[in-house]
């Protein structure tokens, strides 16, 4: 008998930015909620956006609308992020956030 087991790994990265957009979706595109940050990601996530899976398809619904709603305190405060996306989880090819930190101006 021959086995077969294929190994992936999740690459987690950080970047540092402003939140510059925040899309919103009734339809659950981009996980229903994404943000793009002034900087981009060194992995296979495109530009600077991340989703926080609004939908509930990666975290619950609760803890994602809390991290959109740090997203949207930054944009209105215009203070800078460290935003860590994760890329093995995808919404329509948008990497799947999963840490906010807003930092002191």
């Amino acid at each position: 008998m021959v086995m077969y087991s294929q190994v992936t790994s999740a690459r987690s990265v950080r970047q540092e930015g402003t939140v510059t957009r925040i899309i919103l979706s009734s339809d659950g595109t981009f996980g229903g909620c994404l943000i793009q940050i002034s900087g981009r990601f060194s992995n296979d996530c495109s530009g600077g956006f991340a989703t926080f899976s609004c939908t509930g398809e990666f975290t619950t619904k609760d803890v994602a609308y809390r991290m959109l709603d740090q997203a949207q305190m930054a944009f209105a405060l215009g203070s800078r992020v460290f935003v860590t996306v994760e890329d093995s989880k995808k919404h329509n090819g948008f990497c799947f956030g999963t840490r906010i930190d807003i930092l002191s101006q």
